[in-house]
């Protein structure tokens, strides 16, 4: 036996009481379903209840001037990956940090293999590429129930490796592929204690369904949380598009393709800081924003930026409620047996770029684990300047699932 077992799961752009097991005969069905049943929406809500805990976590944690941006759906897929291992109080707990009340494992593994399906055929006009994969130690295998329920329902590449240097390069050139060059690697080296490797990975690239005019994006201030005055281009139209305000932020609704995928940018009015204006949001209240946006004439002003974000999730997770999963107490007997193994590490990368054509993103997260208010009157044209911290996200319209999830605090970082 490996005195130190280390599994690391990679997830890009990048966890019940009824802890059911999937049975390795059980069928599955037909992922091609639209609209998602009410038993998977409900998954879904449990998805984007994660993704504003996760991101509010991040934003109590580290209140600097950098922008960040994960993908919920990386994650969450990732770590279902990881649930699926999972046993006992550590299933709980993990069940627990996914927002998963009353949720059991079947329902949460067939609302994956949906969205899995789904989601890359919704729009021809926008490119998203999801993939999974397995590398193991070849001289210590999984359990075939595990692999067999993420091969089924995660369309997981199984591969067992010698893990050396050449598995190194293979792994991140998966990464590299599947992230259309835009995220290079995801691990360095592999320690003799490291036994299993779980990746997923997103990409996505949408042209606006508008384009910006290229003729119209001019530089502007962009004023930084530091207080900064930036020079920054800014893109511009005149549009009738889906818009709301509040006496706190402005909406703005900005459809990819068909529509099917959309990127809202909320802005906090002046007075109002981006945090503290993130930190009053959930999946209700971004519900109940986004059905109020109208069509309206606005005059936009959004900033061209291209960042990347990279952060250890290990703390943000404990502080949802999984910190046994990162204790030599961890259970993952549905993973290995024999093998006492706790999560070590979960990390995270990410990518964007928005222009006037669109927008490009990716995301990378990998685990480690080792053994032991009130409307009011809008004017006649709205002005929404963007000229100042706001929050941004990147949504799919029929299962209303939260793909990218970031804040700009400076756009040009």
């Amino acid at each position: 036996m490996l005195l130190k077992n280390k599994l690391v799961i990679a997830c890009l752009l990048i966890i019940t009481t009824g802890m059911i097991s999937c049975s390795t005969t059980e069928q599955i069905p037909d992922p091609e379903i639209k609209p998602l049943p009410e038993q998977s929406q409900k998954t879904i809500r449990a998805q984007n209840n994660f993704a504003f805990k996760i991101f509010n976590l991040i934003n109590q944690n580290n209140q600097n001037g950098k922008n960040k941006l994960i993908s919920p759906l990386s994650i969450y897929m990732d770590l279902s990956m990881v649930y699926n291992g999972a046993n006992h109080q550590t299933k709980k707990d993990i069940q627990k940090a996914l927002q998963l009340n009353k949720i059991d494992t079947g329902l949460l593994n067939k609302t994956n293999a949906i969205l899995l399906h789904n989601l890359p055929q919704e729009d021809t006009a926008v490119n998203i590429d999801i993939a999974n994969a397995i590398w193991y130690r070849k001289s210590l295998t999984p359990l075939s129930s595990f692999l067999k329920i993420n091969k089924n329902y995660y369309k997981a590449t199984i591969k067992a490796s010698p893990f050396n240097q050449s598995t190194v390069d293979e792994i991140n050139n998966w990464v590299k592929d599947k992230t259309h060059h835009k995220i290079k690697s995801i691990i360095k080296e592999i320690q003799p204690s490291d036994l299993t490797f779980l990746l997923n990975a997103v990409y996505f690239k949408g042209d606006w369904t508008h384009q910006f005019d290229q003729d119209q994006t001019k530089k502007r201030t962009f004023h930084t949380k530091n207080q900064e005055e930036l020079q920054v281009p800014f893109m511009y139209k005149k549009a009738k598009i889906s818009y709301f305000e509040n006496n706190d932020l402005q909406v703005a609704q900005l459809p990819y393709g068909s529509g099917e995928f959309n990127m809202f940018v909320l802005l906090p009015k002046e007075g109002k800081n981006v945090v503290s204006t993130f930190n009053h949001l959930n999946a209700s209240a971004f519900s109940t924003l986004t059905s109020k946006v109208r069509s309206t004439e606005v005059k936009l002003y959004l900033p061209k930026w291209e960042s990347e974000y990279k952060i250890d999730l290990n703390a943000v997770l404990s502080q949802m409620g999984m910190a046994s999963a990162f204790s030599k107490s961890a259970d993952f007997s549905n993973m290995y047996k024999g093998e006492d193994v706790q999560i070590s590490e979960v990390k995270h990368k990410t990518y964007i770029k928005v222009d006037e054509s669109g927008t490009e993103a990716a995301a990378v997260t990998s685990t480690g684990m080792t053994t032991t208010s009130a409307p009011m009157n809008p004017p006649s044209i709205p002005i929404m300047d963007v000229n100042h911290p706001f929050i941004y996200l990147i949504t799919e319209k029929d299962s209303g699932s939260i793909l990218f999830l970031g804040i700009v605090n400076n756009p040009k970082q």
